[in-house]
Order: structure tokens, then C-alpha cells, then sequence
């Protein structure tokens, strides 16, 4: 063997060596279609609930809200415009004013807020996003790099990231990373090629969210989590082994084959998320709106199927709805969104009259609270605390 094969080998073992394999393996197939026996107070500490003021400058429609954020201090919705409320449920502001001035934006159904910065980014609808600061305060323009976006979040407030549009097919990029002033400094390559026939139009394909100071995203059509780190670093972080679930790309390509097949032979990723060690699934199967429950540190799963009685984790805790979350608050609480009418009619229920739960002063609260909403009131917060 010569000098320089010897030298090339070395480098290449040294280079192997020092590489981590840091991703976790989940095997989620045997999961699928299968019934968890465990109930809310088996995972939960607490749940409560807050009711949106009905304010007239902050009307939220009854239609699934586009992006909701939960903080310590705050909730924040984009619905439209861009609506601040306290914890507490209380009407604070509203971020920005439509219009086609330098800080105006058209709509701010895909807004963003990162949890890190307390920065908030709305897209203005003339290829570039306004940052505001969450009390309010306009902070920059940002020209958006050449691309159809459908998607933006930040990684600090100099680095941003947007999810293109991949409406035939043929992107050939997925992701770009790129600064305050439009510059495009990486991009990943489309992994996920396909013949259409016409233009498909899938907007709720792609997830971003953040977990202990980092943020991570999501192609639903994935079977992988990823990370981007402030030096750009992108790495697998999670990845499903969903076997026979496993999306099949290529019936994208025929949109009334997708409509067909995608709620129901495949593991169709809705939502996901970290609420502490927990990673927290909403899948579609089997025409079913279905939630798995990963325990990161144990990788034991959690599979609640969607029936015409049940929706997620039942809720023996207080007899109302089934915890079927749609987001993170702080360490160990997550929040789902219940629209006041459907808050009603549940307490209204057989179902709920007839409950048990191990909490029946709790039961008497929530039923309290339906009864002083009205049908089109502001959506109730479901704010729920788990066990550590």
C-alpha cells in the first residue's frame, strides 16, 4: 500500500470516528391502529382553561386558527391580523394594521413567533416579511431571496428560514436559510421529487417548531425530524420507522389518487411536537384523526385512535373534552383550541352529564364556564399541565 492511500485511509477512519449518530429510531408501526388503555390522570397534573375575551377589535373565526403560540405571559394568535392576549384571556393588542404600507402586511394567517427572540414575523404579501417585537413595535422589513416561501421562521433575528413551495413537483429546494437582508447563505435539496399533473397545492406540509432554544422542522410526508443550529447546521434528529404506513410520494402526482388514499392507508403527519420529554404526534389514518405519545427518554409510545366518540387522550380529569394538543406553552404544558359551540354542546351532552371523573369540583367548574359563554365567543384555551 503506498504512503498516500495509507494517509488517505487514516484520515477518513480518523474523520468516521468522530462522527455521532446522535438521531433516535422510532418504530411506530406496530402502534398504528392500535388502542392505548391510559387516561388523562394517568398523564396529567392539571388542566385548565381560558376564555378569550370577545373583544370587537380581536374577533378569532371558528375555523382552525392558521398559527397559535402559548407563552408564559402571552398568547399569541394569527387569524387574519395578528391578536395578543394575556394568560389570563384578557385582549392585549393587535400587532401591525393590513394595507401595502412599508409596515403594513395583507393577511397574517401564516404568521410566525419565535419563542427565543420574542420575535414576531408576518409575511407582508409582496415577497418580504415584517418583524415586530411583541409589544408591538415594527423592527425591520425583510426581503424574502428569490422563491415561492410558504412557510417562514427564524433562527435568531438575523437568520430565517423558509419552506418552498413544491406545487409540481419539481422544486429542487425544500428548505432556505437566509439572512436579514435577503441573502441566501444554504439551501437543502427537495428530496421528495414527483410528476403532477397539475399544480397541488399543500399548505399545511410542512411543520416548524422549537424546543429548548432550537428549532426543528417537519415535512409530513417525512419520516424525519430535523434541527437547524445558528451556524446552519442541519442533522436528523428523530427519525419514524413507519413501515407499510410509509407515505408514498409518488400519489401526489394525481390529486383525486391523494384526496383517496392519504387519510387512509398511510401515516399522514397533522402536528408534532416537544412538550418536555415527551414528543407529541397527530396523524391521520384510516380517515381518523389519531394521536401518538412518544416518551423520549424511554421511547415508550402511546397510540389514542380517532372514533366518533373519542378524540385523543380521554379526559377523566374533569369529563370534558378529549386532550388532543395542538402546541407547547412551557415545560410540561401543552393547549388545544375549543370553539365556544363545541364547548357548549359537549357539557350539554349525555356524555358529559354522566361522566365520573376523579375530579367532580372540576366538572362543576368547566360546566360553569360553558354556561357564561355564548355560541360565537372567542375559543376556550384547554391549558394542560402533565406529570413530570
Amino acid at each position: 500500500m503506498s504512503r498516500k492511500n495509507f494517509i488517505l485511509i487514516l484520515v477518513l477512519f480518523i474523520i468516521s470516528c468522530n462522527i455521532e449518530e446522535k438521531y433516535s429510531t422510532i418504530n411506530v408501526e406496530p402502534f398504528i391502529g392500535t388502542q392505548s388503555k391510559l387516561q388523562a390522570t394517568d398523564y396529567v397534573k392539571s388542566i385548565h382553561y381560558v376564555a378569550l375575551e370577545t373583544d370587537a377589535n380581536a374577533i378569532i373565526s371558528s375555523s382552525p386558527i392558521s398559527h397559535l403560540y402559548v407563552t408564559s405571559e402571552n398568547i399569541i394568535i394569527f387569524d387574519g391580523m395578528c391578536y395578543i392576549f394575556n394568560r389570563s384571556g384578557e385582549y392585549v393588542r393587535t400587532i401591525g394594521s393590513q394595507g401595502k404600507g412599508p409596515k403594513e402586511y395583507i393577511s397574517a394567517y401564516y404568521g410566525h413567533y419565535n419563542p427565543i427572540t420574542e420575535s414576531i414575523l408576518i409575511p407582508t404579501g409582496s415577497n418580504a416579511i415584517n418583524r415586530f417585537s411583541i409589544d408591538g413595535v415594527f423592527k425591520e422589513k425583510i426581503s424574502l431571496p428569490q422563491g415561492n416561501f410558504l412557510k417562514i421562521a427564524s433562527i435568531n433575528d438575523s437568520l430565517f428560514v423558509g419552506y418552498e413551495s413544491n406545487v409540481k413537483g419539481d422544486s429542487p429546494y425544500t428548505v432556505s436559510i437566509f439572512n436579514n437582508k435577503g441573502k441566501v447563505l444554504k439551501r437543502l435539496l427537495n428530496q421528495h421529487i414527483y410528476k403532477a399533473t397539475h399544480t397541488n397545492m399543500f399548505l399545511n406540509e410542512f411543520l416548524f417548531f422549537y424546543d429548548k432554544g432550537k428549532l426543528y422542522f417537519r415535512e409530513t410526508w417525512s419520516d424525519t425530524i430535523f434541527s437547524i443550529t445558528p451556524k446552519m447546521k442541519v442533522r436528523p434528529e428523530h427519525i419514524f420507522h413507519q413501515g407499510k404506513y410509509k407515505f408514498d410520494i409518488t400519489i401526489k402526482s394525481d390529486f383525486q389518487t391523494f384526496i383517496e388514499e392519504n387519510t387512509k392507508n398511510f401515516f399522514n403527519v397533522t402536528n408534532t411536537f416537544i412538550c418536555d420529554q415527551r414528543l407529541i404526534v397527530t396523524y391521520l389514518h384510516n380517515r381518523r384523526n389519531n394521536l401518538l405519545v412518544v416518551n423520549l427518554n424511554d421511547k415508550t409510545i402511546q397510540n389514542f385512535l380517532g372514533t366518533k366518540s373519542l378524540k385523543g387522550i380521554p379526559n377523566d380529569y374533569d369529563g370534558g373534552m378529549d386532550i388532543y394538543p395542538e402546541g407547547v406553552a412551557e415545560s410540561r404544558t401543552c393547549y388545544m383550541r375549543i370553539n365556544a359551540y363545541d364547548l357548549k354542546a359537549h357539557v350539554a351532552s349525555e356524555a358529559f352529564r354522566s361522566s365520573t371523573p376523579k375530579y367532580p369540583e372540576r366538572k362543576r367548574e368547566l360546566e360553569a364556564l360553558a354556561n357564561r359563554l355564548k355560541d360565537d365567543d372567542n375559543p376556550v384555551l384547554m391549558v394542560v399541565t402533565f406529570e413530570e
